[in-house]
């Protein structure tokens, strides 16, 4: 059975997922048949949440708390579906927890991309990848090696050679230019694009020697049409000169047949459009202006017949051969370097193979194409588990490849009875630039694009057969009444919008409310006469008003979220919020490469690597700023300024404090810089967070700074630090980032979403026909020769691109619980904004401006006191931002870069027994942290002889002899949910023993966290447990 369910925002389709899931656990009597069922989600969050629900629902079943609604619903459908009565419901669910949580490897509660992995270890070897393959998300330093190795090959071949000479000429008659190598980069994104793969596979069969005929060819047809339109434009301004008619003679001057015929007689590139004052021209028949002699009108008269006869040629030109030229045109712009896709992939698999990585789409793409090939009772054979049962969220936003890959085991479940859930909502469809393909979901139980699926009209016939139509989710529990009526109103107005194919998505757009707030909305104009700089101070002080009207009610600066379209608007918007004295939680914000002191140690350590004034200027620019000194920043950009150059001037600020001494590591040398420049790594989190990325690169790649720097640019300072959420905080995301959540009080401070237009650099696969029948399809970029040639493929882009506006401005809109401030520009063109401002006029017009839709309620109680008790002033003003005192005196034998020796040495030694199974791994163990610069030599003798005397006493080496079985860190779950996680339980024949290795000294709770281990092991394995607990400092041995 398959059932498609449609959940708008709000609606509760994670319960209706878990309520699936525990009628497939619960239907039958056996324990284990939860094991059946996979259920695939979008994020990693959401996979967490929906397992905790799972866990939470059976618990509550278990324990007989039958009283809340949600439980009801679950045990209602128990009894309707299975004939299960409460009774049993509460016996079965108590059996099913115990069973997961002591198999909880067995509950198939994963994301799509882990469920792709799953699948591609066992046929690892099927699909000729290296067990050591590494994961990587690097593509843009993968790209740009395979482009540099693709024109290095230059002169190797004549075909290739042509084929990058032929695109420089492209590149040069363009005028963008000489290097191939940034249309190549470009076109780099094509080999990871799913909608990509089957064209370039049709594309692989045609040599470099086709691309460069046909170029030669579309050339030259090209300069044909532009030399007949000259032509023409030149007879008839021949014909108009020897008669003596100037532009002004002829009706409409400028802007009519004259101005015609002059711009095709001195045509260069764009053709120019008949426009309305000439089609006027021609209707009338009155070629003479009013202005015109009467000698000039009888010269005129008498030449009606030809210049009538070339309007007509001039017609016919601009038919059809006219679109066929603009195609032309477009497809030339990128014609080279499709060629050399092919030769691009390889060398970049080339690459990649080296290093030992893949990208993410290589898995999904080899999954795709095997269990094409192979059965799925095979496929589960390797998988060692058969699933039955399938449970699939957010499937609006599942790619072409994961579908298909899904597809065949879909397939199978469903002909062997089993029950297939595919949750989705294509109002929410907002992530197509990561290859979500929302028509999928539009089309079920259909398939998209079929006639590209192996089987694929056998595959669409089996889900229409097994199809049951439920109805959708449209009752809304996240936000307020006013707050669903006015989105109700609004995106019912604006699904016109839309083209016919598509309406459909919001035809079931209406929700009903469950909360029983009010809610209230509030969008602000932005006045038309303000411009620029003025207009930005404008939206930027709007900001901070709301949020001072939100924090005067009652609600918490966490409570708050403030939803951009771009991170760089977020940036704007996290500035605006932290220049005016607020915390703010942004993951935009938080990048290394945007803080000063970050950039100030990076640009240091890159001048003392390179040496130039550049990079010592930017260092002391970089450092002066986190001094509050921006003229001083400013200043050493220029030369003349300062009597030093700025490497004299850095060296002295370093004084003798960063170098490269024999045995030091990278680490060693960053942390010495961050000391010279009087930085404090043990405050700063975002200096932390950079000795961290020194740490994994010197255990990677070793010592070498140039190394570390070539990370840095590979990452383009895109690592951020990752801090908890907090009351105290406003957080300012990408709508992108917020889907899923919700948050009390939102802010959407840009609301155009960018409809129309798009990026000129984006490119489209298109079939070009008879044009260049040569060529089944080729990419040609959406400029205005695209456009003008009217290719079905650019419309329907554009109304994809109104559809992902539409759902984008829907997620924004749809993640309040109580409240709602919009910002909208009356000058915007965007027909989402002015659909917006529409209903909030309509309002106006019966309510007044000041008037918000909904009610203005202040929050109370508990909610409001309850992040600002804890005795930090959070006054908020916005004058100007609050100071942060920092002590920067310590002891004198305070070590910045060891604070806490002992702490250190005892996490240390703990981590090491670890990774020791046994007292013969101690040696291997000691020299492994020794060759990643963890330990110095002389340290790692002094534990070797230590540990190896700690190890063997009588009373420690049972839980380190050889021949016992060990699990280092194996998680214990306890029948309520708890994990605990022993440091070592050892199984030695009939004996099972637990030790717990502290590094601080000893404490009774320390003795019953090891009973409370014991209890629970004894649980699990029906035996005794013996337990001990083991302080590293002292040495001593504690039985507990």
């Amino acid at each position: 059975m398959l059932n498609i369910l449609h959940s708008s925002a709000g609606a509760g389709k994670t319960h209706a997922l878990v309520k699936r899931y525990i009628l497939l656990a619960l239907g039958t009597e056996r324990t284990q048949a939860y094991r059946q069922v996979l259920a695939l989600t979008f994020t990693n969050k959401a996979a967490e949440e929906m397992r905790e629900r799972v866990l939470t629902y059976l618990d509550e079943l278990a324990s007989g708390k039958h009283a809340h609604s949600r439980i009801q619903d679950l045990l209602g459908a128990l009894e309707s579906v299975h004939g299960v009565t409460a009774e049993q419901a509460q016996a079965r669910a108590g059996a099913v927890h115990i069973h997961m949580l002591h198999h909880w490897s067995d509950v198939a509660i994963t994301t799509i991309d882990a469920f792709i992995r799953r699948v591609v270890r066992p046929f690892a070897r099927d699909l000729r990848l290296d067990q050591d393959l590494r994961m990587s998300t690097d593509q843009d330093h993968y790209h740009a090696e395979a482009v540099r190795r693709l024109l290095e090959l230059a002169g190797d071949g004549p075909a290739l050679t042509d084929l990058l000479l032929a695109a420089c000429e492209q590149l040069v008659e363009d005028e963008q230019g000489w290097s191939p190598a940034p249309p190549f980069l470009e076109l780099c994104t094509q080999l990871e694009d799913e909608r990509a793969i089957a064209h370039l596979e049709t594309l692989r069969q045609l040599g470099a020697g086709t691309f460069l005929r046909v170029r030669e060819r579309l050339a030259r047809e090209v300069r044909t049409f532009k030399d007949e339109l000259r032509a023409l434009g030149r007879e008839a301004i021949d014909l108009l000169d020897g008669a003596g008619i100037h532009q002004k003679d002829l009706a409409q001057g400028g802007r009519g047949p004259y101005a015609l015929f002059m711009k095709l007689a001195h045509l260069k590139d764009d053709v120019p459009p008949i426009n309305r004052y000439v089609e006027k021209v021609q209707e009338s028949g009155e070629w003479c202006s009013g202005s015109a002699s009467p000698d000039a009108c009888a010269a005129i008269r008498a030449l009606v017949p030809r210049l009538t006869e070339l309007m007509h040629r001039i017609r016919a030109t601009y038919g059809g051969p006219l679109r066929s030229h603009h195609l032309r045109s477009a497809l030339l712009g990128d014609l080279m370097p499709t060629g050399a896709l092919h030769e691009l992939d390889r060398q970049l698999q080339e690459v990649k193979e080296e290093d030992h990585i893949v990208f993410f789409q290589d898995l999904t793409r080899r999954v795709a194409a095997l269990v094409t090939d192979e059965p799925a009772p095979f496929i589960y054979e390797r998988l060692g588990q058969r699933y039955r049962h399938f449970l699939i969220d957010e499937f609006q936003d599942t790619s072409v490849l994961q579908w298909r890959s899904l597809l065949p085991l879909i397939e199978n479940a469903l002909g062997e009875g089993g029950e297939v859930l595919l949750v989705g909502d294509a109002k929410q469809a907002i992530y197509r630039w990561r290859n979500g393909e929302v028509r999928q979901f539009i089309e079920l139980p259909d398939l998209h694009d079929k006639e590209r699926i192996a089987r694929g009209a056998e595959l669409a016939a089996a889900l229409k057969a097994a199809d049951r139509p439920i109805p959708p989710l449209i009752r809304n529990h996240r936000s307020g009444k006013a707050i669903i009526a006015f989105n109700n109103r609004l995106f019912t107005d604006l699904r016109t919008t839309l083209p016919e194919r598509y309406r459909k998505v919001f035809d079931d757009v209406a929700q009903e409310p469950c909360a029983a707030g009010e809610g209230m909305i509030f969008c602000t104009l932005v006045p038309t006469d303000l411009k620029g700089h003025d207009r930005d101070v404008f939206e930027q002080q709007r900001i901070l008003d709301i949020v001072r009207e939100a924090l005067e009610d009652g609600y918490a600066p966490g409570d708050i979220a403030v939803l951009t379209r771009s991170g760089a608007q977020g940036r704007i918007a996290a500035q605006t919020l932290t220049a005016a004295g607020w915390s703010v939680v942004s993951p935009d914000g938080l990048k290394l490469a945007n803080d000063h002191a970050v950039m100030a140690v990076v640009g240091t350590l890159r001048h003392l690597h390179d040496g130039s004034e550049e990079t010592a200027a930017r260092a002391l620019q970089s450092w002066a700023l986190t001094r509050g000194q921006g003229d001083t920043g400013d200043a050493v950009l220029r030369p003349e300024a300062r009597p030093a150059l700025p490497s004299e001037r850095l060296r002295a600020l370093l004084g003798d404090g960063p170098h490269n001494s024999p045995g030091a590591t990278l680490l060693d040398h960053v942390l010495a810089i961050i000391l010279a420049l009087d930085l404090d790594p043990a405050t700063d989190m975002f200096l932390t967070a950079l000795l961290d990325m020194a740490e994994e690169c010197m255990t990677e790649y070793g010592h070498d700074p140039g190394a570390f720097l070539d990370q840095w640019d590979r990452d383009d300072g895109a690592r951020g630090v990752n801090i908890p959420e907090s009351r105290r905080a406003i957080r300012v995301m990408t709508i992108h980032r917020s889907k899923g959540l919700q948050f009390p009080v939102v802010i959407v401070p840009f609301s155009d979403m960018h409809v129309r237009g798009g990026s000129r650099q984006e490119r489209l696969w298109v079939a070009p026909g008879e044009v260049v029948p040569e060529l089944p399809y080729a990419l040609v970029r959406a400029n205005k020769h695209a456009e003008l040639a009217h290719l079905p493929e650019l419309q329907e882009e554009e109304d994809l691109r109104h559809l992902d506006a539409i759902d984008l401005l829907y997620v924004a809109f749809t993640r309040p619980e109580v409240r709602l401030y919009i910002l909208l520009r009356e000058t915007s063109k965007d027909p989402l904004v002015q659909g917006t401002i529409r209903q909030w006029k309509e309002h106006v017009a019966l309510n007044g401006a000041d008037v918000p839709i909904g009610a203005r309620d202040q929050r109370t109680g508990k909610e409001q006191g309850a992040w600002n008790r804890s005795g930090i002033d959070l006054a908020l003003t916005v004058q100007g931002p609050r100071r942060t005192i920092i002590r920067r005196t310590a002891p004198d034998a305070w070590d910045p870069a060891d604070p806490a020796p002992l702490v250190r040495h005892g996490q240390l030694v703990h981590a090491l027994l670890a990774r020791v199974r046994t007292i013969d791994d101690l040696d291997p163990a000691l020299r492994s942290e020794h060759s990643r610069g963890k330990l110095d030599q002389g340290t790692m003798d002094e534990l070797l002889v230590s540990l190896r005397a700690l190890l063997g006493r009588d009373d420690v080496h049972p839980f380190f002899a050889v021949g016992v079985e060990v699990f280092n860190e194996s998680t214990l779950i306890a029948a309520n949910g708890n994990a605990m996680r022993p440091d070592r339980i050892v199984h030695d024949g009939g004996n099972w023993r637990i030790l717990d290795i502290k590094t601080g000294s000893p404490r009774a709770s320390h003795i019953e966290q090891v009973k409370a281990y014991r209890e629970l092991l004894s649980g699990i394995v029906h035996a005794p447990v013996h337990g001990a607990l083991l302080y590293v400092r002292s040495g001593e041995l504690i039985d507990a």
